[in-house]
């Protein structure tokens, strides 16, 4: 079996085991949940904002914790990074570890006036969850946060997961890449920025994205600046509760 299939194979089986292990919560109570990061106006591009990035760190931080992990926010530059660890269920010095990547940050939501409703606030019409940061990149680091955390409290978490995330990507920030290459060898990787898939060797922004396709597989996608129906969405486990979530779009 080659690489690439076994970081296919991990992926694989780390979503079908939540979905056989962990009886998933309802899609309303994961909304609400989402709801308190999305409210978090982390604008990155805006020193105005520079609390709230912060605050959003630390709703992260708390979400490792909260499955049974350590994290801790370090300041790093301009803006804090966040890293962590859950570790596996069972012998996790003999599993395998994925290091994770997802960010905090958002983009202005200007022009206001072309929103149909409040930028930071999660609202759903037609099916579809419409907000700053929805898919870009809070919903898919929600997602992730989420899966461990009801893996890990099921004792099925088969993998060991470490976690970095910055505030800065939408701003072009390299500190994670700086951390990472300070801390970490060649880990397998998921990248969380959409349209990501499973990877290894991160590189610059691209921290953890080679993708399904070099196992011969069209990876997982949002399109972007589109949302997505109930029935397109790939999906699987804590996801799939959330699969109307689109791509942020700023709809007027």
């Amino acid at each position: 079996m080659g690489e690439a299939a076994i970081r296919y194979f991990i992926a694989a089986s780390f979503t079908d085991r939540l979905s056989r292990a962990v009886e998933l919560p309802s899609f309303d109570s994961l909304v609400a949940e989402l709801a308190e990061l999305i409210a978090i106006p982390s604008v990155s591009a805006d020193p105005a904002h520079q609390a709230d990035v912060a605050a959003a760190a630390e709703w992260v931080a708390d979400r490792v914790r909260r499955a049974g992990g350590t994290a801790e926010v370090i300041p790093w530059g301009e803006r804090p990074l966040v890293v962590g660890e859950v570790r596996a269920s069972q012998s996790p010095e003999k599993a395998p570890t994925i290091l994770c990547y997802g960010h905090f940050d958002v983009q202005p939501p200007d022009p206001l006036d072309l929103w149909e409703s409040a930028p930071f606030e999660l609202v759903e019409r037609d099916g579809w969850l419409y907000a700053r940061g929805i898919a870009d990149d809070k919903g898919q680091l929600f997602m992730l946060l989420k899966a461990a955390e009801l893996l890990a409290a099921a004792g099925e978490l088969p993998v060991n997961i470490r976690i970095a995330c910055d505030g800065e990507e939408e701003v072009g920030g390299h500190s994670i890449v700086e951390r990472i290459g300070k801390v970490l060898d060649h880990p397998i990787g998921l990248g969380l920025e959409p349209g990501q898939g499973v990877g290894a060797q991160p590189s610059d922004r691209e921290v953890l994205g080679q993708g399904l396709r070099e196992a011969g597989r069209e990876a997982p996608q949002l399109v972007q600046d589109q949302g997505l129906p109930l029935a397109e969405q790939p999906a699987q486990g804590a996801g799939q509760q959330l699969a109307r979530v689109p791509r942020d779009r700023d709809d007027g």
